[in-house]
Order: C-alpha cells, then structure tokens, then sequence
C-alpha cells in the first residue's frame, strides 16, 4: 500500500472523529423555556452568558431537596400531601426562611389541586396559593418514578431558565390565616404569661404531619419541670367527616384510603363492615377470606413503617431501609390487586371489587418467605444494639 493511500487514510479517520461545534442557546427567562426540550443547545453570545449558563448548569446539578411530607404522597416519596388550613402559615413560614435559591416542587393531586378535599372546609385548594411552585407531579399519590420525573424537570428547568427572585414573598402570596383554630387562643394566653416569669415555654412538634405525627404541646417549663402542657391539634384535619356528608356510601370508601394511609386496606374494611351491619348484609364467604389476607397484609406493611422508623429514631438507619425494602413487596401486590399501591379502594359494601388476579397468590409466596429472612436479621440487630 503506497504511503499516498496511508495518508489520505489517516486524513478520513481525523475528519470523521472532528466533532462538530455546537451552537448554544442562553435562555432568558419563562417566555423562552419549553418544557421536554432540553437537547437543544442554547447560544451563548457573551462570556457573561456563559458564566450565567455554567451557574445554572451547576445549581441544576445540586439540588438539595427539602422535603415537607403532609400526608399519603409524603410516604411514597418537596410540598407533599394535603395542606390544612391550620399548616399553611407554618408551611409559608418555613418557605420564607428557606435560602435562596429555592424552588418547590408540588406533589400529589391533595397538594396541587386539593385532590379529592376540593370541597372540604379545612383544607388549601393548591399550595400554589401559600408558595409559589415551579414543578407540579400529578398522582394520587404519585408513584416514585413521578417524583423524579418531577425532579429532572426541575433541573432542567434551572438549567434554561436560571433563577428568578421571588419579589411578592409579603405581597401576593398570603398564607390562609388560621387563627379560630382549636387551641390557638390558649397558646397565645400562655404565651403572654410565660413572658412575664422565669418559666421556658417550648413547643413540641409539630413534626412532619405524615410521619411523626400531627400533634403539637407547647410546655411551660420552670427547669427540668413541666408546669403547664397544651396539646394544639387540627394541623391534618382534612374535614373527611363532613365530607361524607356529601358523598354516597360507595363513594365513601375512597376516603378511608386517606384516614389512615399507613393501613389504608384496613380502614376500607371497618367502613364496608359498619355499613353492612346497618344494611344487615353478610359478604360472601371467599370475600371475607380475601378480606382478612389484604387485611393481614397491610398491618405488617403499616408495623414495618412503625418498627421501621422507631429504630431509626434510636439512632439505626439500616433497620429501616430494610422495613421499606419488604414494605415495598405489599405495595406492589395491592398495585396489582387495585391498580394503585396506596390508595387501593379495593373493599366494597358487600364483597370486594374482584377475586385475586390469576397468578397473584403465587407473587405474594416470595413476600412472605423474604420477611422471614428479613426477621432474622432484626433479630440479629436488636441483639446488637441491646448489647451496645
């Protein structure tokens, strides 16, 4: 081969590996951000424009979620779950003392719209209305794969858009004022008093409302003695009991789902049952049995979350990712059952919706026989800490 043949060669190769140079675009602002089309490049015209890029690049990449689980969509995995009259103010409190810059990010259809309590005399018909949102998940709850979803389109709305500053923190957005709420007044009493002594008052709680529950104690302390305790309720009140008033009996057993979202399957059965017992009805025998195996099913996946999260308060993490981990196997059975993992509405006055899908039995078998495994490692840890 002649060395003219090698050259003209070796010129192809570096040819077709030169890449060629991209043009990029700088977003200036909303009006030039379209959704689901981050592979085309932006311009950058100035080396202000490309430092401006590089910054949005960098904060898109470095997203430090701040999560606020309400309710239900707070368990699935940062505004989640229904938002109460009684929560905004602390929700927008929480908002204002946040960093910037800061983005929120709206999960669930209780958080976006008001979900099913759009009629419901305590709850906030969008968390838009107390914070502004940027990204809105759809989903009742929505499913973990939504929420990152929801999390890439924020990245990749920082990266087009950049940061705009919230000018209308004390103006536009007003959080809904709560001030008839049970107790409130009594806090304010105490409060008033307490400031006039030596005596500390502490509020405890509330935490996370979906999580650590909803309760709040704002204590009067003189030392390590507690003079005085009121207990503040109301911050997960979501109006279900004059809902219903609303809502025919059938259509009841959806709410049951959000009464209690650690055992939604059991509060579908208790509702169903009182009901039949009004109507003197008595379910099928095999509908009973399907009853008390879902039934079954959701108390361990709700004692996991409780055991789960328990030890992890005690200073173990593993603990509970191994409790989500063989939780997340009841969730994908009664996805399978119902269509949904939380918010099944599986139960019906009578019976059920349907018999168990072909096949079903033998996907629950690997469940079970995986808990017994996980078991004996909790046996395990316990005895470790015990000793510890």
């Amino acid at each position: 081969m002649s060395d003219k043949h090698l050259h003209g060669e070796q010129e192809h190769v570096s040819t077709t590996r030169r890449r060629k140079a991209i043009p990029l675009r700088m977003a200036r602002g909303p009006q030039d951000y379209m959704p689901g089309q981050q592979e085309e490049p932006a311009v950058l015209t100035s080396l202000a424009d490309m430092l401006h890029w590089a910054q949005n690049w960098a904060r898109s990449r470095s997203i430090w979620p701040f999560m606020y689980a309400l309710a239900c969509c707070g368990f699935e995995m940062i505004v989640a779950g229904t938002v109460s009259v009684k929560m905004a103010p602390r929700l927008r409190h929480l908002w204002e003392q946040m960093p910037e810059p800061k983005w929120v990010i709206s999960m669930g259809q209780c958080a976006n719209s008001g979900g099913e309590f759009y009629d419901s005399y305590y709850t906030v018909q969008g968390v838009d209305s107390v914070v502004p949102v940027d990204v809105y998940v759809p989903g009742c709850p929505p499913r973990p794969e939504a929420l990152i979803e929801g999390i890439f389109k924020l990245r990749e709305k920082i990266e087009k858009q950049g940061y705009i500053p919230r000018n209308d923190q004390n103006l536009t957005l007003v959080a809904p004022k709560a001030g008839y709420a049970q107790g409130s007044s009594d806090v304010e009493e105490q409060t008033a008093q307490a400031g006039h002594t030596q005596e500390m008052l502490l509020n405890l709680g509330p935490q996370h409302p979906s999580t650590h529950g909803v309760l709040r104690l704002v204590l009067t302390l003189e030392g390590e003695t507690v003079l005085d305790c009121t207990p503040v309720i109301g911050y997960l009140h979501r109006g279900i009991e004059k809902t219903l008033e609303n809502r025919p009996y059938m259509g009841g057993i959806r709410y049951m789902d959000n009464a209690d979202y650690l055992s939604p399957m059991l509060g579908e059965i208790a509702y169903a049952g009182a009901i039949e017992q009004l109507m003197e009805l008595e379910p099928p025998r095999r509908a009973q049995y399907i009853r008390l195996l879902v039934g079954e099913l959701q108390r361990i996946a709700s004692h996991l979350i409780g055991i789960g999260a328990y030890v992890n308060d005690l200073g173990t993490t593993t603990p509970l990712l191994w409790s989500m981990r063989d939780r997340e196997g009841v969730m994908d059975l009664f996805e399978a059952l119902g269509g949904s993992r939380f918010n099944v509405n599986y139960v019906r006055v009578g019976g059920v919706l349907h018999d168990f899908p072909g096949g079903w039995l033998s996907h629950a078998k690997p469940t079970w026989i995986g808990w017994r495994r996980t078991w004996a490692n909790w046996s395990c840890s316990s005895t470790a800490t015990r000793s510890s």
